[in-house]
């Protein structure tokens, strides 16, 4: 005779087939009948249950009722009866533990099945326990940091799920890439209403790690990879990203040295691709690498002319060395359109690094305006052609002055009429006589600034 197991998962899959009914099922069945209906018909309702994310007032309180209820009702009832009593309460209240009756449902036809539903996929008939489960251990947690905690954990379930997928070629695949994408989600928002940095910054290494065990999946999958599988890695950077930039608010410097990281994965992930071959993957990588370098501009600029931003600079600037060197190695192997993206993106990362210099041109003392354009991308190297230009423009005036004064009437040049005729003793004591003038109005330029001092001239 067969096991109430093995005619549970059967029947299930008959009916989601549409080859039988319930009641044709159990009429299959009459000896089981009895036990094997409430478990169908349990089954089936949790498939159609919606995902919800109760507020933490709302799982505060179901917490307080539920030891509440377990302190006043201390009597053992049977499996049977405590459904029965669970199905007789108020819908708010059947609707809270109803997950909880699957499982003590389940668990009760057998170990072997509540075993069975951990390590089920996508499409499998247990799955939707495993999910349960899962959904469950996240209402009863009233913390927002352990909910997030918990949502990072399902997150790689999700990702496990995807290998063995990936290697049955199963047209399941979206649906763990659909929970794995959700998992995030809740993983941000649970750790947005903590306020805890902390959970960002387990969510981005988090991440990371999963993006990394996603390339091992594109690698090793026998074959060409699941295509949607670039799909989960855009996921993932997108979830690595948000949680980096919360971070960076109050730890800029780590989320830069976590980005740089991510860069540097990305960058090593194409160099690798392309050295067997794979044109696209290493493309792929790259445009990854462009989303992150975008974030780390975003970080720079926020932090741009302050204590922090100096130490971030120094970081990136050592990155982008070593990066754009190894780029360059491969760099005609990819679309020119791509490769414009790379150069201009390290380029801006190259333009940033006058940030530091120019705030040191500002401090007291400093009047070197050329010094903080030795470093510094195509526009600030133009600006510091204008500023020569306006030196050179300066000394051109002082000439045109020095030339205008002696096109002058007399009378408006000299009061002496024959100042020019004077020996050269005296003219040696003109350039002194208009030192002060001259000394003064380079001064005012090369105290110049701002943009707006610039223009002023």
């Amino acid at each position: 005779m067969k096991r109430i197991e093995e005619i549970l998962v059967a029947c299930l899959d008959d009916i989601k087939a549409g080859t039988a009914t319930l009641e044709e099922c159990l009429d299959r069945h009459l000896e089981v009948s009895g036990e094997l209906e409430p478990l169908l018909r349990l089954a089936l309702d949790i498939e159609k249950l919606p995902v919800v994310v109760p507020s933490m007032a709302y799982k505060g309180r179901a917490r307080a009722n539920l030891m509440e209820y377990i302190s006043n009702y201390p009597v053992k009832l049977s499996r049977w009866q405590w459904l029965v009593n669970i199905i007789s309460q108020p819908s708010w209240a059947r609707a809270g533990v109803i997950l909880l009756a699957a499982m003590v449902v389940f668990a009760g036809t057998g170990a072997g099945t509540a075993y069975a539903s951990q390590s089920s996929l996508p499409g499998e008939l247990l799955y939707p326990v495993k999910t349960s489960t899962e959904a469950w251990r996240a209402w009863i947690e009233t913390d927002a940091a352990a909910d997030a905690s918990l949502q990072v954990e399902f997150a790689s379930r999700r990702v496990e799920e995807m290998e063995q997928l990936s290697k049955k070629f199963s047209s399941a695949i979206p649906i763990a890439i659909s929970g794995y994408e959700k998992n995030l989600e809740y993983a941000l928002t649970y750790a947005r209403t903590a306020g805890a940095v902390d959970s960002m910054e387990g969510i981005a290494i988090a991440t990371t790690n999963q993006l990394h065990r996603l390339d091992l999946i594109e690698d090793t999958a026998s074959g060409s990879p699941h295509p949607r599988i670039a799909q989960a890695k855009q996921i993932a950077v997108i979830a690595q990203i948000e949680s980096l930039r919360h971070m960076s608010e109050t730890k800029p410097i780590i989320a830069s040295d976590l980005t740089i990281t991510a860069m540097q994965n990305r960058i090593n992930r194409a160099a690798g691709a392309n050295s067997v071959g794979n044109t696209i993957r290493a493309e792929n990588a790259l445009r990854l690498f462009l989303k992150f370098a975008a974030l780390g501009e975003e970080i720079r600029d926020n932090y741009a002319g302050t204590e922090a931003g100096l130490s971030i600079e120094e970081l990136y600037q050592q990155a982008r060395q070593t990066q754009q060197q190894l780029f360059t190695s491969f760099s005609n192997q990819v679309s020119s359109s791509l490769g414009n993206e790379m150069s201009m993106a390290f380029q801006r990362m190259e333009r940033n690094r006058g940030y530091e210099p120019s705030n040191q041109s500002q401090k007291p003392g400093n009047h070197d305006l050329n010094s903080g354009s030795q470093y510094q991308g195509p526009e600030n190297q133009s600006r510091g052609q204008s500023n020569q230009g306006q030196e050179s423009g300066d000394q051109e005036l002082e000439s045109n002055q020095e030339s205008g004064d002696q096109d002058q009437e007399p009378d408006a040049q000299n009061p002496e009429p024959d100042k020019q005729g004077q020996e050269p003793g005296n003219q040696e004591e003109e350039p002194g006589s208009q030192e002060p003038s001259n000394q003064d109005q380079e001064s005012g330029n090369g105290g110049s600034g701002s943009p707006g001092g610039k223009q002023g001239k």
